[in-house]
């Protein structure tokens, strides 16, 4: 008979291994959550548009690295852009370059884990990420309108942010209304990062639309119906364009975002 000690051990060593294999399916989940471009974030220039790298302090104290440019005309609004899941604030430059020629001056968000950044993505450092750019666009801004635009999980932070956040209004683009519907049942208790927009939705004072593609084969655009359906606080249109997949198309950014800056000043 094994002694009590015994026992304990081997509970003890059983608790080890299912411990390992959870941190380990956690682990695997946000590999697929999370695909940073790892290369430096460095300056460029898409479509004519000069971006340098903006690095800011965030409020635990972490540096992170995104991209900033001046628009063609003064005066106008400024935008922070988030990105999605992939890529760096390089694919946030290419995706929006397009509106600094109109006048927008433009603010790129990366994350940690991003684009040579220090740490590891998360939920909450994303968070803190989006919190961080959206501060400099405001002191950028020096009082004029400032527009939040989200794309894809990038679109779900928007919204997660832009309940707390004086922004002059939001747009998100293919943007996922909770993760955790996205991902299959039995794997939804290894993911801590559930991006539960719809939570947040309600709470989103400023004019929001809602943009998503019909042809989308990443996010379903019934994501979008579903924000859309949520009690509103502000004036909400929802968008869901023919034809359109879910990478961002330039031209049509740039479309969406003009009406969003009408949309600011109606209401």
């Amino acid at each position: 008979m094994m002694r009590p000690a015994g026992y304990a051990a081997l509970f003890a060593a059983g608790t080890f291994a299912v411990a390992l294999a959870y941190e380990g399916a956690v682990r695997y989940l946000r590999s697929q959550v999370f695909q940073p471009d790892p290369g430096p974030i460095t300056a460029v220039t898409r479509d004519g548009v000069a971006f340098s790298p903006l690095t800011l302090t965030r409020a635990d104290g972490t540096t992170v690295t995104g991209l900033q440019a001046t628009g063609s005309r003064p005066g106008k609004a400024v935008v922070v852009y988030l990105h999605g899941n992939g890529g760096s604030a390089l694919t946030g430059a290419h995706d929006a370059a397009i509106l600094a020629t109109v006048g927008y001056d433009l603010v790129i968000a990366d994350y940690a884990g991003y684009g040579g950044n220090p740490g590891s993505p998360s939920q909450s450092g994303l968070v803190a990420d989006a919190d961080a750019f959206l501060a400099r666009g405001h002191v950028i801004a020096e009082g004029r309108p400032l527009l939040l635009i989200g794309h894809s999980l990038g679109g779900a932070l928007a919204v997660l942010v832009a309940e707390d956040a004086p922004i002059a209004g939001l747009l998100t683009i293919g943007a996922v209304a909770r993760l955790s519907d996205l991902v299959p049942v039995l794997a939804r208790p290894f993911l801590r990062d559930r991006f539960d927009a719809l939570a947040s939705a309600s709470r989103v004072t400023a004019p929001w639309l809602i943009a998503h593609g019909e042809a989308d084969e990443v996010v379903p655009a019934s994501d979008a119906v579903r924000l859309a359906g949520t009690r509103a606080q502000s004036r909400r249109e929802l968008d869901i364009a023919t034809g359109l997949a879910h990478p961002v198309e330039p031209a049509s950014l740039l479309g969406l975002t003009e009406r969003l800056f009408a949309m600011r000043a109606r209401s």
